[in-house]
């Protein structure tokens, strides 16, 4: 979640979020329930932004891609309003939009990374803004060192009009219009304020700028300070502004101004400085971490980068950074009171907060009554009825990366993950609880989870280890027996040639029916188990000889006698690495393991999934055309009990793009394929939480996932005579792990 705006109406308290996957929650004011509204399904794309008029159903969200979205009642419709494109020859050049802000329902101010926008007709058109520089004399230019973040404009009840803007690397500019009458605020914007003005005798006694501060005095032209939100104050008899910000990600600071922007003062974190209202930390428990305590929460000593920042109308605030940092203002002292709950402990701790935070909006209700919201990243959403002081999860996300998924109905499901974590649920994924054995940090990863038909019998299977008094490692597996409350076995045995199996982890496992499962990985690891995923035995096949070279991704069998296998490994004419696909047959005890051919003319790099279904083996992967990835689906029909050469579906859409925004974008292009029960629709996802389903008819509808983390896990599940799906989600960063449904 990247931002927050919250405000009180005669029913309650109500807000909103932006979020990544295009996504926007709602807080009904009457019962403080939080639900997803809908917003178009083409915003894919993360916002990082929303803003409503007070006391009115109009609002706007804007992000990635250049996407502008706007509501006239209350959210429970969104349209695209715009996108802003910066121009290009050749292809749209669509702006990363940071912030957006209206002073009345016709006048507002789009911010994005190279650009300032107007509006004076409520969004139906936008210019651009100039900025003067008045130091250098010259307008100011947006560039690559230049970045606008965040913006705030106030208008008095005198006419008066104040706004702020802030930008990388570490610049202030200013539109102050006492009386508008006589001027226009719009076209007056000016640079007041460089943090590089601080830079002389950097961490000198006296000096503004301290400790890792001055590294941006030292390479200015490569470390920046990044001001990634400011707040104006609605006290007008004592002025105040705070912007926050850092430097990197764990060197944060924030600065005020109590003259409407036009100079600019440091404010300290209660355990780094020596004015009125700070003390030592360092003997304080509250402050102090104990890595040997897996329940150790601890308060920062400093401040880490802060991301976004509210105030009261009393001058105290709130604002929320990396790490999990909560921290609140002291209006008497302008220092900041330390309120995180971190832990260094791997697995993370319950009830820490190590995410960063991104959003934070202050409301005061009453003079005796306020209320805060905290969004961040991790699917974090926090609310706090006494200024800061203490807060209340209203949702949080997975802390450990989720890399695969299976349901066996439509409330009963699994997902594990990082750590050799198995969590489960009983109300279709609202809630999950860890099931023992518990995930440790060094237990590495489950990569796969499966279950026969019934729910009680299931295999997990993940990462090498070394098994307690070996010298070789073999890949994780656990199986259960009963997956309702039992704890999972871990007495393993795997029969085959040690140095074959050494070092290899599996990545997919599937049921193939009775007690039988199978399980591929690494360097052309093929396990198969007859007993229910106690005993495994090693199959190696005898062509090709080196298909050590192969990394195998996907399995899925018909029956316990076919079965196809995908992966990747060299081509045999060039070496290149390539897409392929096996056939395993055993008929009457007569084993066949088959390389099936791929469509020519397609240059197939890898393929990730398969599944089999309604009568057809279907795969998905990667391919290059022009040298470029995209995504590719491939299908081969069962006839009289074997498969076929593999055909390319190229019927609408005929192309799955690769992602042009986001993390982590080194994702497959396509990484998951399901055939939906009853249906027989064909579902495939991949990078950026697309999700596209090809119904019976051969026609395919992108579907919105409401989430960009990469998918990493799919399960179909029947539904009378439709189907629902669960998908994980995870990005590399650990920034977004999640489950989220589509039907």
């Amino acid at each position: 979640m990247f931002d927050a705006f919250a405000r009180q109406t005669a029913q309650g308290i109500e807000a909103w979020t932006v979020e990544d996957g295009g996504r926007i929650r709602h807080r009904d004011p009457a019962t403080g329930t939080w639900a997803f509204q809908t917003t178009p399904s083409q915003v894919r794309d993360t916002l990082h932004r929303v803003f409503f008029l007070s006391n009115s159903q109009t609002g706007w969200a804007v992000g990635q891609n250049g996407w502008v979205l706007k509501t006239t009642n209350g959210g429970s419709t969104w349209s695209v309003q715009t996108r802003v494109d910066l121009g290009n020859a050749t292809a749209p050049n669509y702006e990363e939009l940071y912030d957006v802000h209206f002073l009345n329902a016709q006048e507002g101010w789009l911010v994005g990374k190279k650009s300032l926008w107007f509006t004076d007709n409520g969004g139906a058109n936008w210019a651009t803004l100039p900025v003067w520089d008045p130091i250098h004399s010259l307008e100011f230019s947006f560039g690559h060192e230049v970045e606008a973040y965040a913006i705030d404009v106030v208008e008095r009840a005198n006419g008066a009009r104040l706004g702020l803007i802030t930008l990388q690397p570490g610049i202030v500019i200013r539109s102050y219009i006492p009386d508008p009458t006589t001027s226009d605020l719009n076209y007056h914007w000016q640079v007041v304020w460089d943090i590089h003005s601080l830079c002389p005798n950097c961490g000198t006694s006296g000096s503004v700028l301290q400790g890792c501060e001055c590294d941006l005095c030292l390479d200015p032209n490569n470390i920046w300070f990044e001001p990634w939100d400011v707040e104006i104050g609605s006290d007008t008899q004592n002025k105040l502004a705070v912007l926050v910000g850092g430097t990197g990600s764990v060197c944060g600071s924030v600065f005020a101004s109590t003259d409407d922007g036009a100079t600019w003062h440091k404010e300290w974190h209660e355990c780094t400085c020596t004015v009125t209202g700070c003390q030592s930390c360092q003997n304080l428990p509250a402050y102090n971490d104990d890595s040997s305590d897996p329940f150790d929460l601890n308060r920062h000593q400093w401040f880490r980068t802060l991301y976004g920042v509210g105030l009261f109308e009393d001058n105290s605030g709130v604002a929320v950074g990396y790490n999990g940092q909560f921290v609140i203002r002291n209006p008497t002292t302008g220092v900041w009171n330390d309120r995180s709950v971190f832990s260094v402990a791997v697995p993370t701790t319950p009830g820490a907060v190590v995410f960063p935070m991104i959003g934070a909006d202050a409301l005061t209700i009453s003079s005796t009554s306020s209320f805060a919201i905290a969004t961040g990243e991790g699917g974090y959403l926090r609310e706090s009825v006494d200024g800061g002081n203490t807060w209340t999860d209203k949702a949080v996300g997975e802390p450990n990366r989720i890399k695969d998924v299976c349901f066996v109905d439509d409330i009963h499901g699994w997902h594990v993950g990082q750590f050799s974590r198995i969590c489960k649920t009983s109300d279709g994924g609202v809630s999950w609880t860890e099931q023992s054995p518990q995930s440790k940090a060094s237990a590495g990863s489950l990569q796969a989870i499966t279950f026969a038909s019934a729910g009680l019998r299931g295999v997990t299977v993940g990462d090498k280890y070394i098994p307690q008094g070996s010298l070789t490692t073999q890949p994780r597996i656990r199986y259960t027996d009963d997956g309702a409350t039992a704890p999972w076995k871990e007495d393993v045995t795997i029969t085959g040639d040690p140095s074959f199996i050494d070092g290899k982890g599996l990545n997919e496992v599937d049921w193939a029916g009775n007690t039988h499962f199978w399980a591929v990985g690494d360097g052309g690891l093929i396990l198969n188990s007859r007993d229910g995923g106690q005993k495994w035995s090693l199959y190696v096949p005898t062509s090709p000889t080196n298909f050590d070279e192969f990394t195998l991704h996907g399995v899925s069998f018909l029956d316990t006698t076919t079965g196809i296998i995908v992966g990747s490994g060299p081509d045999p004419a060039t070496g290149a690495e390539v897409g392929a696909v096996f056939q395993y047959q055993n008929i009457g005890g007569s084993l066949t393991f088959t390389p099936l051919a791929l469509p020519s003319g397609v240059s197939i790099s890898e393929l990730r999934d398969v599944d089999i279904g309604n009568g057809a083996a279907w795969a998905v992967g990667d391919k290059l055309v022009g040298g470029v990835r995209q995504g590719v689906v491939v299908t081969s029909v069962l006839s009289g009990g074997v498969f076929g050469s593999f055909v390319e579906i190229t019927n609408p859409p005929t192309e799955f793009p690769i992602c042009t925004a986001g993390e982590d974008l080194g994702a497959p292009v396509l990484s998951e394929v399901e055939v939906a029960p009853n249906t027989g629709d064909i579902w495939v996802g991949g990078m950026c939480g697309r999700v596209w389903v090809r119904s019976v008819a051969g026609v395919w509808t992108e579907v919105k996932s409401q989430t960009d983390a990469h998918i990493s896990g799919m399960s179909f599940v029947g539904v009378g005579s439709s189907a629902a799906g669960y998908l994980a989600g995870m990005r590399q960063s650990q920034t977004q792990q999640c489950i989220v449904r589509v039907q």
